[in-house]
């Protein structure tokens, strides 16, 4: 049942929906070697249970673009005990539902999600995925991801700084790098004010969609930010273990990882200009509406 769902959000979950629908279409699930990874991964689900004690148990980060989820991920990833997430629910990435679906012949969101918790999980049964609020969509808008799964936490990741995540985002969408483990396409980047502005009513309404979705449900996710992750990763990484009821002493550093920081002093000087410019029109409205107050007196 979908419940309080704006027209938008609305039209972009039916899209999604009618994109699984294609794609369980092109699937083979009776292909003998599709049967045979179902059959491997059914042996893997089957010891990931045995040693999570007969439950799934799985963490979602719920992230919005550029709040350091990817950063994140490899920190947890590098524990080799508390999960290896991935972009699973990104249909842009390599290894994605897209990819699941073809070799393993999926025909449910239930199977999909049951391919992603053996793909996201470390040997200790514990997973952990993320993903932002229009990708993983199509598996919460109905419950059924916290049906399907026996212990489910939720962890809401986003970023303080508005601006900077939002000029962080368009920089991404033009270079085509979205870390520093991706070559950029193009190096060139012109200040756009209207498409930061656009990356900014973005952003701001995929926190909405989360906010909806865990307040409708009485949900009360761990708060996280990217600003957080920068000044305390350890101790992030210790709430994430806490989580899932794994002990782990672990200490690391952001420059520990092989992924880098990729703002410059450029994004900052971006974020000046434009809260800048914001000042000035309203200073101009201001005047406009005085001048009006006048006429009309």
């Amino acid at each position: 049942m979908i419940v309080g769902l704006p027209k938008e959000r609305m039209h972009r979950l039916k899209k999604s929906l009618q994109r699984l629908d294609e794609l369980y279409a092109r699937a083979k699930p009776n292909d003998p070697e599709v049967v045979e990874r179902r059959a491997a991964a059914a042996r893997r689900r089957e010891k990931l249970l045995d040693r999570s004690g007969g439950k799934t148990k799985i963490t979602l980060v719920c992230m919005t673009p550029r709040s350091g989820s990817t950063f994140f991920s490899e920190a947890l990833r590098v524990t080799e005990q508390l999960g290896n997430p991935g972009e699973w629910f990104n249909a842009h990435d390599t290894k994605s539902i897209d990819t699941i679906i073809e070799k393993y012949g999926c025909q449910t969101r239930e199977d999909v999600l049951d391919h992603i918790y053996n793909f996201s999980s470390t040997d200790n049964g514990v997973c952990v995925i993320k993903g932002d609020y229009f990708q993983c969509l199509p598996f919460i808008f109905d419950g059924l991801f916290e049906q399907h799964f026996d212990i489910v936490k939720f962890v809401f990741l986003t970023r303080e700084d508005l601006l900077a995540q939002a000029i962080s985002r368009y920089v991404g969408t033009v270079t085509g790098s979205w870390s520093s483990a991706q070559k950029a396409a193009k190096t060139e980047v012109p200040y756009d004010r209207p498409q930061i502005d656009k990356q900014l009513k973005f952003l701001l309404d995929m926190e909405e969609g989360w906010r909806h979705f865990f307040a409708s449900r009485g949900i009360r996710p761990t708060r996280m930010s990217y600003e957080q992750l920068t000044r305390n990763l350890s101790g992030k990484v210790q709430q994430i273990a806490k989580l899932m009821n794994i002990k782990l002493a672990v200490e690391m550093q952001p420059e520990d990882l092989a992924l880098k920081k990729q703002g410059s002093s450029r994004n900052k000087d971006w974020a000046a200009v434009f809260a800048s410019e914001t000042k000035d029109a309203a200073k101009v409205l201001a005047k406009l509406d005085k001048a009006k107050a006048k006429v009309n007196s």
